[in-house]
């Protein structure tokens, strides 16, 4: 997925025929917009949601169903959260259970524009889209509403993560919604602070849902100054949150962060971390358990943007952005539980053009894709293309 002076386009990689599909519109001329997302279940159904600065601003949504092909199973777009003059939501996430049904964070605008709430919205299999929930409790400075969902039996829990500005500082709290398939209802548990440090700012959460409803919430902590940072984890499981530990090396500097769990409860972090030098970092863990960090990249202050994504069988793709020749490349290393990481190499030997904002997914199965920016000027104009590599185990 990616957007273009506010159009939402989509290619669809397909193993089978080792081939992608026309390129095709998701959105239509009325509901233009930016920032789109996607997520895809494990039968190659999936779902992207963008924002539009239509009607007051707006978050909608489009479902492709696999089994009637491409593009015959892209359905109709769908509002997820309707606009209201005076009143903004962006979409920020959005996660989708093996079963199809999906979570959304919203970030919502209220009439007074210096107030900031966060939602979260539920898509049920058969029902439709639910009505969005508010997450965010009393705060007015949401900022940041990132999700993930999983099944429990007959139940959705889906776990929303944000940050707030509380006494001068910046929180990261999270909030356990449980959704009743059998009743179609949903409450939520209520904000609860993922940290408990009162000196430091802590900001722009991650999470990740493995199978059976556990979470993994990353984000960053930092002084006020930005000079000291670290990246914490806080883990969520059988109703009690673990509280919140240091996930890179301590005494050195860490942003850039990313994660990744699959429906086993085995994952990554990837981080960039400065000390010396700058470096793209990971540490695996399984549950709440954190193995030693392993260093992927070579010293580089260049490095910038790791991404990580995690297949069935525990194994990972991790790419990022580094300089080669003086010009930005992508870079990746690859994860075999058995073997560890392999050495970092460029997914592209382009010496002509700059390479840039990473992503990557990995199907259950061992096929992955990573995609990025790839930009050039030509007669002092600007030319930005979607590139993307396939991995296959």
């Amino acid at each position: 997925m990616f957007y273009d002076q506010d159009t939402v386009w989509a290619r669809r990689y397909v193993k089978k025929s080792d081939s992608w599909d026309p390129l095709l519109q998701v959105n239509d001329a009325a509901t233009r917009g930016v920032n789109a997302r996607v997520a895809i279940d494990a039968g190659g159904n999936g779902v992207v949601v963008w924002y539009s600065a239509s009607v007051g601003g707006a978050v909608f949504g489009k479902r492709f169903t696999a089994s009637l092909g491409w593009p015959a199973g892209w359905g109709t777009v769908e509002t997820i959260a309707e606009g209201t003059s005076g009143v903004s939501k962006h979409s920020t996430t959005v996660a989708m259970t093996p079963a199809g049904h999906i979570a959304v964070g919203i970030d919502v605008n209220t009439a007074d524009t210096s107030a900031r709430e966060g939602y979260l919205a539920i898509y049920e299999g058969g029902q439709g889209w639910q009505t969005p929930v508010k997450v965010s409790g009393s705060t007015t400075s949401c900022n940041g509403t990132a999700v993930g969902v999983s099944t429990v039996g007959t139940m959705l829990r889906a776990v929303a993560a944000w940050y707030q500005s509380d006494d001068g500082r910046l929180n990261v709290l999270g909030n356990v919604v449980t959704y009743d398939l059998t009743t179609h209802k949903g409450s939520a548990a209520g904000p609860k602070p993922l940290e408990a440090d009162d000196t430091l700012d802590h900001l722009s959460p991650r999470v990740v849902m493995d199978g059976n409803g556990n979470a993994m919430v990353v984000f960053l902590q930092r002084d006020s100054t930005s000079s000291v940072s670290h990246v914490i984890a806080n883990s969520y499981s059988g109703g009690v949150w673990a509280g919140a530990t240091g996930v890179d090396t301590a005494g050195q500097r860490a942003t850039d962060y990313a994660v990744a769990m699959n429906a086993d409860g085995d994952g990554g972090v990837v981080f960039r971390q400065c000390g010396a030098g700058c470096a793209i970092w990971a540490r695996r863990f399984s549950g709440t358990t954190f193995q030693p960090a392993d260093k992927l990249s070579v010293d580089e202050d260049s490095v910038s943007g790791p991404e990580i994504a995690v297949d069935g069988a525990g194994r990972a793709l991790a790419v990022w952005t580094q300089k080669a020749a003086a010009l930005r490349s992508i870079f990746a290393s690859e994860l075999s539980p058995a073997q560890g990481w392999t050495e970092a190499h460029a997914l592209e030997d382009d010496n002509a053009a700059e390479h840039w904002e990473p992503t990557v997914g990995f199907g259950p199965n061992g096929t992955g894709i990573a995609a990025w920016v790839r930009e050039t000027t030509m007669n002092d104009r600007m030319r930005r293309s979607i590139f993307a590599d396939v991995y296959k185990y």
